[in-house]
């Protein structure tokens, strides 16, 4: 429901001014998360970088298309500059160690997590991340730990149980993970 009336507003935006950067930003992520028009996405995000090159969800949301479609020097330019534009955003910040992560950059994406998380010390998404950072860095004990430590206070957050299944399993501990 929410990406078809995101949808319909950025069609609106578009006909009362065609040269708005941010309608051209949501029609990326509607085409690139909920449509999986993934072309059509770029398209739309490039329009949106061209009319507004400081714009930081085309980039922060372009970012995240560069890594469902595996281009990691992309993704990690383009969360850099997010970052740069909007420097306290959770969103961006997370974002940008997501990009990190998932471009096998663990380590810096460990020291960037640990300072977002010094920020936000609530942050679901930065501690989700940062355990899978740990996990995949050859510290799967502390991704545990971090992991375990979140479910406690974030019970209702159904992905920290199975990434905590995970970094267990990923220490040689089955029985743990399978519990």
């Amino acid at each position: 429901e929410m990406f078809e009336k995101a949808r319909l507003a950025g069609e609106k935006a578009i006909a009362l001014d065609p040269d708005l950067a941010l309608a051209h930003a949501v029609h990326g992520a509607v085409y690139s998360d909920s449509l999986w028009r993934w072309d059509d996405a770029e398209r739309e995000y490039a329009r949106a970088l061209d009319l507004n090159p400081n714009d930081v969800m085309a980039h922060t949301w372009s970012s995240a298309l560069c890594l469902y479609r595996h281009r990691f020097d992309c993704a990690l330019e383009r969360s850099r500059r997010a970052v740069e534009l909007d420097p306290l955003s959770a969103y961006t910040l997370v974002n940008r160690g997501i990009c990190l992560r998932f471009s096998g950059k663990n380590d810096e994406a460990i020291a960037h997590l640990e300072e977002v998380l010094r920020l936000h010390p609530q942050l679901t998404p930065a501690t989700l991340h940062l355990g899978m950072a740990y996990t995949n860095s050859g510290r799967p004990e502390e991704g545990m730990r971090l992991l375990k430590s979140a479910f406690a206070t974030r019970h209702n957050n159904t992905q920290l149980p199975a990434l905590y299944a995970y970094a267990a399993a990923k220490a040689g501990q089955r029985d743990e993970a399978l519990r």
